[in-house]
């Protein structure tokens, strides 16, 4: 089968457990369980399960912990605008706690299983909400599945999902041992696979976060006895029976195996996936022309469409004029600055005008090979990979060579690895060039965030948000030639590593996010 991810036509063996054998999608890393051995030759002891999207074993609807759970679901769509008079879509059985709590405060939603959802006619633009809750894993199509409800949404409808997670600290810690490896769960998603499933379904202002849920001891170990034996469910059994039974009753608030994500049903004026390229352009009348005549004549890999937006400071050359020219072209946008107030100023102004689906940024001054754009956008055209990095660094310690100044080669190449090895020090990195111009990424990793650096340590800030959100950028290898200062390089010296070392402390602590209101 091919993943319903990356349209990958083979899986790799993962590991198995008794009866089950497990993959993983060697394109975008989605674990799935090996379709070709049929569930019924499990040998573990379970309880019975009913087919797809007729039950869910994970949840009891009796249990204080899923109600408390379902009212927080019901509380997170309140905060995305979802009102109690709103047509709302519940994918999943008919006793299933949601239903029941949500409409004890007056909502009123539509049910239906996953199966007959597929089933049915698709009811366009008819829902403001649809809820998925432990339902998508089990489902033998999620593609399809995903696509189907964003017909049924109207636009700017909310999804909300919640899905057993491989990011989870129980998933982690447990590992192979992990209670969620079951059967009736088709595929397992972590944070990366998840966000690509909903952005190749169209979805976007994505959020995620954990499902932290109140248990009791109770709760904990009527669930370990419906789960296959293991050294977990044993331990879990062996010490619930050592404990007062005073305390088994006791509320604690855990994060669970869970993750609760959230996306909007947004509108494109394409049908194709768009790349918008922003270029920053401040007194490179030598190089620009160049530059633009290559960029507009490229093709991007398969059918994706280009944006190019020209973000130009107010040159003190005939830059502005240069500009002007591409005025016209159907695939270029300019934003005229009225003094320039730096790279990242700029950039951060072209990305407030994309539109496109994926992001990139692209100098003028022509240090990039434009022709290595087609291996960097491949991961993400694929929905391979979110945020991938174009690597000066191919294995080579030199990056930048000066002619007849080998000691200002030597004071970069030393600057470079050492910003670079403070920064994977600080945020549990192993990356090589983390301040590479070519940083290429989806649009919707941005949702949420908010940008402050206008120079270059906007290079810092960038990265460092992203990966502090939970990205994981993918190096890919390229080429490049450092041009000199005489031939306008315009990091300063002795200023700039100052706003880096800043940079590199500042954003490891602060907000990352936008204030509500902003």
């Amino acid at each position: 089968m091919n993943c319903p991810i990356c349209g990958t036509g083979h899986q790799e063996y993962f590991f198995k457990t008794p009866g089950l054998t497990f993959l993983r999608c060697p394109g975008c890393g989605l674990a799935l369980t090996d379709p070709s051995i049929p569930t019924s030759t499990t040998s573990a002891p379970r309880k019975a399960s009913s087919p797809e999207g007729t039950s869910d074993s994970t949840l009891h609807a009796n249990s204080a912990t899923e109600i408390d759970a379902v009212c927080r679901y019901a509380a997170l769509l309140k905060a995305k605008g979802v009102k109690k008079e709103d047509r709302i879509l519940l994918i999943g059985k008919e006793n299933q706690p949601f239903r029941v709590e949500t409409e004890k405060a007056g909502w009123h939603l539509t049910i239906q299983n996953s199966i007959d959802f597929l089933k049915s006619k698709a009811s366009r633009g008819k829902f403001d909400a649809v809820v998925l809750i432990y339902q998508l894993e089990k489902s033998k199509e999620p593609a399809k599945l995903l696509k189907k409800i964003y017909s049924t949404l109207k636009s700017g409808g909310i999804l909300l999902i919640t899905s057993p997670s491989l990011d989870s600290n129980s998933a982690r810690f447990f590992g192979r041992s992990w209670t969620e490896w079951r059967p009736e769960n088709r595929f397992y998603f972590d944070n990366k696979t998840l966000q690509l499933l909903l952005w190749r379904c169209r979805f976007e202002h994505l959020e995620l976060q954990k499902d932290h849920r109140k248990y009791t001891l109770a709760h904990i170990y009527d669930r370990a006895r419906s789960y296959p034996r293991s050294w977990v469910t044993r331990s879990i059994t062996t010490f619930y029976r050592l404990i007062p039974s005073g305390l088994r009753e006791s509320h604690l608030r855990l994060p669970s195996s869970g993750i609760i994500a959230t996306g909007r049903r947004v509108e494109f004026d394409h049908p194709y996936q768009t790349c918008t390229i922003v270029v920053p352009a401040f007194n490179e009348s030598k190089t620009f022309p160049t530059l633009m005549d290559s960029l507009i004549a490229k093709q991007l890999p398969g059918k994706t469409h280009k944006e190019i937006i020209i973000v130009e400071s107010n040159s003190t050359d005939n830059t502005r004029e240069q500009v002007l020219k591409y005025e016209a072209h159907q695939d270029v946008k300019i934003i005229l600055q009225d003094h320039p107030q730096g790279k990242g100023n700029a950039v951060r102004a072209g990305f407030d005008l994309a539109s496109g689906d994926i992001l990139a940024i692209q100098d003028a001054d022509l240090e990039y090979d434009l022709n290595d754009l087609d291996i960097l956008l491949d991961p993400l055209i694929k929905f391979k990979e979110p945020f991938v990095l174009g690597s000066r660094h191919g294995g080579r310690w030199k990056m930048r060579e000066f002619a007849d100044k080998q000691g200002l080669s030597t004071f970069f190449n030393f600057g470079h690895k050492l910003f670079a090895g403070l920064l994977n020090l600080m945020y549990s990195q192993h990356l090589k060039d983390p301040f590479t111009m070519y940083k290429i990424f989806r649009r919707d990793c941005l949702h949420g965030l908010s940008f402050d650096a206008n120079r270059f340590d906007f290079d810092f800030e960038l990265v460092i948000k992203l990966i502090r959100k939970g990205y994981r950028p993918l190096e890919i290898p390229i080429n490049y030639q450092s041009r000199s200062f005489q031939e306008g390089k315009k990091v300063r010296i002795f200023h700039d590593p100052l706003t880096w070392i800043w940079a590199l402390i500042k954003y490891r602590f602060v907000n990352i996010y936008r204030k509500v209101d902003e």
